[in-house]
C-alpha cells in the first residue's frame, strides 16, 4: 500500500505569500518546516503558493518534516524543548493554512481524500 500524501490546494485566484502549513494529530499541531532542524529531504518551500489553476499543488510526502516543540519538563514551556516530528499522515485530524500576503488569512478544516 502506498504511503499517504497530503496536498494543500490553493483554489483561489491569487498567489499565497508567506505561507504556513500545519497538520493536527493527537490533539497537537505540527507545522511544515517551522524550524531549520525540520528540513530532512524536502525541496519544497511554501514561501509562495500559486493558485491551483496556475500550478497544480504538489504532494507533501514526508510527514517527519512537520514538527512541533514539546513542553520542557523543568521550565514547563517550549523553549529549548525537544523537536517532535509527525510520524505519519495516518489518522490526522485536520489541517490549517495561514497566509500573510496579499493579506492575512487562515483556513482550518478536515483533510479530504483525493479522488
Amino acid at each position: 500500500m502506498a504511503e499517504p500524501k497530503i496536498y494543500f490546494k490553493n483554489l483561489g485566484d491569487f498567489e499565497w505569500g508567506d505561507v504556513e502549513f500545519s497538520i493536527a494529530k493527537g490533539g497537537e499541531s505540527y507545522t511544515f518546516l517551522d524550524e531549520p532542524q525540520s528540513k530532512l529531504t524536502s525541496d519544497k518551500n511554501p514561501a509562495v503558493w500559486p493558485a491551483e489553476n496556475v500550478s497544480p499543488a504538489y504532494s507533501f510526502d514526508n510527514s517527519a518534516e512537520f514538527t512541533r516543540r514539546g513542553v520542557h519538563p523543568v521550565r514547563k514551556d517550549n523553549y529549548n524543548a525537544p523537536l517532535q516530528r509527525l510520524t505519519s499522515f495516518a489518522a490526522v485530524q485536520g489541517a490549517s493554512v495561514k497566509i500573510k500576503l496579499p493579506y492575512t488569512a487562515e483556513w482550518t478544516g478536515e483533510i479530504k481524500p483525493c479522488n
